[in-house]
């Protein structure tokens, strides 16, 4: 099977083998076997160029005190986050700007959309439109959009994975965090199918789907969406959703390495008009800290 089919499997055995290399180098530049194996490595595919110079990139900026902690220990650190970073960098990328009609950056944007309702996405967040006929449909294929829809007799209808919210006449928000999809009503009802269930949801009441199970909640009004605003209230958020959330507004990837610590629930609000020092809040929330391992790779980890 050719390593350009595009598998996690394919990528992630190039990414294990790039950082091997990429650590005999660092110890020996003039490591001739070394040498010789990192060209016979570029020269297997593009995929493999790829994979190798995005680690290469990683490991050039990794600060010089946390290489020379523990050499073998920090090589297979970085060595795991920059396969995490390799694997997920470009390909999610590309897979959005291909289905995505409307795709932002590191800020929000308003949209109009092809029915002429109005949307707000997140930063880093993407959205099909599928309007036809009778039916406006949007797909949320990445992040959050808040939906202002108006009421002319037409059926609105918000996808994110297995989960749709369907509204007339009203407000409301849809957060997507890979297979868990999170709805909150500002304004009016909203019906919600996913886990098997169908639920209606009214002013001020939240919903989060996985795919097995449905629970909720009531929250302010002031604090649904609250990032059109550069906040970010946490409050019935994980600690890996906060994260994801903030880290949409930073260039490259943010790897929490702390696994456990990812479905702690968290509190507060924070401000995401300084997404690094967000983060540094956030992560001192969980008794852990945040490591700039290169520009486009911040690592959170135990302090």
């Amino acid at each position: 099977m050719s390593t350009d089919d595009g598998s996690d499997l394919a990528r992630r055995k190039l990414a294990e083998v790039a950082a091997s290399i990429l650590r005999r180098l660092d110890e020996n530049p003039k490591d001739a076997r070394a040498l010789a194996d990192k060209e016979a490595f570029l020269s297997r595919s593009k995929l493999s160029r790829h994979v190798y110079e995005v680690m290469e990139r990683g490991f050039a900026g990794a600060p010089k005190s946390l290489k020379d902690r523990d050499r073998r220990y920090s090589f297979a650190l970085l060595g795991a986050l920059l396969a995490s970073l390799a694997l997920l960098s470009s390909w999610n990328d590309l897979r959005l700007a291909l289905l995505a009609d409307h795709l932002t950056g590191q800020s929000t944007k308003v949209v109009t959309l092809n029915s002429g309702d109005i949307t707000t996405l997140d930063a880093s967040s993407a959205i099909a439109d599928e309007t036809s006929g009778d039916t406006r449909t949007v797909v949320l294929l990445d992040g959050s959009g808040f939906f202002d829809v108006d009421s002319d007799g037409r059926r609105f209808v918000v996808e994110a994975g297995s989960v749709t919210a369907e509204a007339l006449g009203t407000e409301f928000e849809v957060m997507r965090f890979d297979d868990d999809v999170i709805v909150t009503v500002q304004e009016g009802v909203v019906e919600v199918t996913g886990a098997g269930q169908v639920i209606r949801l009214h002013a001020g009441e939240q919903l989060r789907v996985t795919p097995l199970t449905t629970s909720s909640r009531t929250l302010e009004l002031d604090a649904i969406a609250s990032w059109r605003r550069d906040q970010l209230t946490l409050d019935g958020m994980t600690f890996g959703e906060a994260v994801s959330v903030v880290a949409r507004r930073l260039p490259g990837q943010v790897v929490i390495v702390n696994r456990h610590v990812v479905e702690d629930e968290v509190a507060g609000v924070l401000d995401l008009a300084d997404p690094l020092n967000a983060l540094d809040l956030l992560s001192a929330t969980s008794g852990a800290g945040v490591t700039q391992v290169a520009r486009y790779l911040n690592v959170i980890r135990n302090r």
